[in-house]
């Protein structure tokens, strides 16, 4: 399981990791850390989004254990993490298990994206159709579109998004590319 859905299981335990030093056990969470997070995931392939969780927790932990005795800070809202890594674990599931999500106020969600979204419904979401703001649901990331919302939401999942990963990227939906770009990319493979 790690292997294939390493985010996944990092996002799980980053929060008890977190859930720990909020206990008041900053030196269990680093042990934690070392052994059953950045261990476990070392020798596997990491996205740009995963080496981010990982090390930005790290240095979390790190300035932790060094201000050991001092008061706790206070910046850590735990029940704001808990809700960021509910919000990502379900998305996570909803990307990489379509069938996981059937209760009738996801499908209508859903449908409500799909109506702007067509091909890219699968990985994001309409937050807001005022503002045109949408979200990927692979790296987690609010994205404001005025136009184009799906080409754009495509162009994203293939040369920004810091979460795609080779399976991933299998099923995402072709991007348009321009005429010049796909004449270059041409030219390019066969000179290989």
């Amino acid at each position: 399981m790690l292997r294939d859905h390493p985010e996944l299981i990092v996002l799980l335990r980053r929060q008890h990791a977190l859930e720990l030093l909020c206990d008041g056990k900053p030196v269990q969470a680093q042990q934690y850390y070392f052994f059953s997070i950045l261990g476990a995931t070392w020798l596997h392939r990491r996205t740009p989004l995963l080496d981010k969780l990982v090390s930005d927790l790290g240095k979390t932990l790190a300035a932790a254990v060094a201000a050991v005795g001092e008061p706790t800070d206070p910046s850590l809202d735990l029940p704001a993490e808990r809700r960021r890594t509910c919000r990502d674990v379900w998305d996570y599931l909803r990307v990489y298990f379509p069938e996981f999500d059937r209760r009738a106020e996801a499908a209508a969600w859903m449908a409500r994206s799909r109506g702007v979204l067509y091909t890219a419904a699968a990985f994001g979401e309409v937050v807001s159709e005022i503002g045109k703001q949408y979200r990927c649901l692979v790296c987690h990331q609010p994205l404001s579109f005025c136009n184009v919302p799906d080409q754009r939401l495509t162009e994203h999942l293939h040369d920004h998004c810091p979460a795609v990963t080779p399976a991933l990227r299998s099923r995402l939906p072709r991007a348009n590319r321009p005429p010049w770009h796909a004449a270059s990319e041409a030219k390019r493979r066969r000179h290989k």
